[in-house]
């Protein structure tokens, strides 16, 4: 096994060592000095001074303690030296500079280079504690990384060896994929019996403050409630916590009544908020393990997903105000629109026409595309940008809002849309669809109280056309 931390680190210096080598130093160089320079006490006419040989090597070897003993140590043997070369020194001149002068030095420069180097080895010393501590970060990463491959490498396993793979049961989920809210509950139940095996199960989706049943199937061993409150119990639980629970290991021995085995919350993709709970009340025995609860996690997280989409289309479609055919404004908008201009109107005493067009061949039998679609190209060749189109709440039937335009200026337009009607229907060889356009026509007056009179002012109009 390999050993952290065993690479060497800084060099602090083993205790009591750099005494012995500034002694061991200044001995040595005693000796050279006694025996060699005997006319110079303490080198004291050298240039460099043979000291810093010791005092500089010290200093940058060991750091701060280093520079001041060997500081002090040369400068003391200088000292002592060079006073006992001067018989009958006099205190006084043991005071002058010409004998603690370079004793000064030694202490000074040994300390600056020592404090130099003391920064250098605790900056060292830290590196090597950071150098450590990656190793160990990276051996437990190491470690956890074969944890996990061997894990992986068997949950791989497990998964090709099963009868029913992640991938089969994906291409069976697709039957999810339906924009109707109302077939997803019941869908995702039928894929659980299928591919889980489950023999009863629920589905309640949040409305406000409670849990509303949506979909059951098998019989539970008592018919399940169809309301729930959506704080309580372990249904509270899984919505608050938003996690899988599993009923039998929750009321494991504790003597509990159990009634579901395992409930999954249904989560909105990008919110992550909980929109419903996936309940399976029974199923066998032996296929209650861990692998079942993460499928039906997965089928909820695929049920919540295909609820959102169902609807986000509804709400899409509830805010579409164009026919994609007719590329007409739809019957809904018409309400909201003519109530708004007819207000308008109102207030600042403007113009308002409304015109009601119907097809000249509704008997019943339903109208002809070709006839709808000359209908809808004689308006938009007449009509102005600030004009509205709509579909009328009868088959076939439009309504034209012209705002500014007076009641004379609208029977103009109206009868420019019969032309283009006529001229267009006369390309065809059949002739059952014959005949000139119903348009009734109403105008914004005080007499109406509201828009709905307006609207059923020109209905009635268009219905009567020698009137209108």
């Amino acid at each position: 096994m390999r050993t952290i931390g065993t690479t060497p680190g800084p060099r602090k210096g083993i205790p009591g060592s750099y005494p012995l080598e500034i002694l061991l130093g200044l001995a040595l160089l005693a000796a050279m000095n006694f025996y060699f320079f005997p006319d110079q006490p303490a080198f004291s006419r050298t240039v460099f001074h043979p000291y810093w040989l010791v005092v500089l090597p010290v200093a940058v070897r060991y750091g701060f303690f280093g520079g001041l003993w060997s500081g002090l140590a040369a400068g003391a043997l200088y000292f002592i030296l060079r006073a006992l070369s001067v018989p009958d020194v006099s205190l006084i001149e043991l005071a002058g500079f010409e004998f603690w002068g370079r004793p000064l030095f030694f202490l000074v420069v040994g300390l600056t280079l020592g404090e130099i180097r003391q920064v250098q080895i605790r900056r060292q010393i830290e590196l090597a504690v950071e150098r450590d501590e990656a190793r160990h970060a990276l051996e437990r990463l190491e470690n956890q990384y074969r944890t996990l491959a061997e894990a992986k490498q068997e949950i791989d396993t497990r998964i090709i060896s099963q009868e029913e793979t992640v991938s089969t049961l994906y291409e069976s989920a697709q039957s999810l994929r339906s924009l109707n809210e109302e077939e997803i509950s019941p869908s995702i139940l039928v894929l659980l019996r299928d591919h889980v095996g489950i023999e009863a199960g629920r589905v309640y989706l949040v409305e406000g403050e409670e849990l509303v049943l949506k979909a059951r199937l098998g019989e539970s061993p008592a018919p399940p409630p169809e309301r729930l409150p959506r704080n309580q119990g372990v249904y509270g639980q899984v919505i608050s916590s938003g996690q899988t629970v599993a009923l039998n290991d929750l009321l494991e021995g504790q003597g509990g009544t159990r009634d579901a085995l395992i409930c999954a919350p249904i989560r909105e993709p990008e919110k992550n908020a909980v929109m419903g709970v996936l309940c399976i009340d029974r199923m066998p025995f032996l296929k209650l393990n861990h692998e079942t609860v993460k499928i039906a996690s997965l089928m909820a997280d695929w049920c919540g997903a295909s609820l959102t989409n169902a609807r986000l289309h509804q709400e899409t479609r509830a805010k579409l105000i164009t026919d994609d055919i007719i590329q007409a404004y739809t019957a809904e908008y018409l309400e909201r629109r003519l109530a708004e201009e007819f207000s308008r109107s109102r207030r600042y005493k403007l113009p308002l026409s409304l015109l009601l067009l119907t097809p000249p061949c509704d008997n019943g039998d339903g109208l002809r595309d070709d006839v709808m679609i000359s209908m809808s190209l004689a308006v938009k060749e007449v009509i102005r940008n600030i004009d509205l189109l709509f579909l009328h709440a009868n088959p076939g039937w439009f309504a034209l809002l012209l705002p500014n335009t007076p009641e004379e200026g609208a029977r103009i337009v109206a009868r420019k849309i019969g032309e283009k009607y006529d001229a267009l229907m006369l390309r065809h060889d059949d002739q059952a669809a014959a005949g000139s356009l119903h348009i009734g026509v109403a105008a914004f007056a005080e007499g109406l109280e509201g828009p709905a009179d307006m609207l059923a002012l020109a209905e009635s109009r268009a219905c009567r056309p020698n009137e209108g």
